[in-house]
């Protein structure tokens, strides 16, 4: 898997390199390299979701820009979420300084407040 934080990385930057290393490991994946083992990929999808209950404790609405993120494949995110049985949610609550800059499903860029982990 990814390796922790580099120094001098942002927390949001860090959040998606490991997004991109998981998508790499899941089943399914189209790629002319044989198919990943398909232990690492559910170790590492439920590391990321042990990570984002710590985020994001069950039944809470948090701004994940306080958390230091600023940037959030959302669409990528929940793709990944969705077989384990998760799905995040954002709802676009003031204040606009606590938006996080989220990518939908389509690739457009959306501005996201609070998020909740279901």
């Amino acid at each position: 898997m990814a390796a922790l934080r580099q120094p001098g990385e942002t927390v949001d930057a860090c959040v998606n390199r490991a997004l991109v290393t998981l998508q790499a490991l899941r089943p399914g994946v189209t790629s002319p390299a044989p198919r990943p083992d398909t232990r690492r990929s559910d170790g590492a999808g439920a590391a990321l979701v042990a990570l984002l209950r710590v985020l994001l404790p069950e039944g809470e609405r948090r701004y994940l820009r306080d958390c230091g993120i600023a940037r959030l494949p959302l669409a990528q995110l929940n793709a990944v979420l969705a077989p384990l049985g998760y799905v995040m949610v954002g709802t676009k609550k003031r204040p606009l300084a606590r938006f996080v800059l989220c990518t939908n499903a389509q690739g457009r860029v959306e501005r996201v407040g609070l998020f909740e982990l279901r």
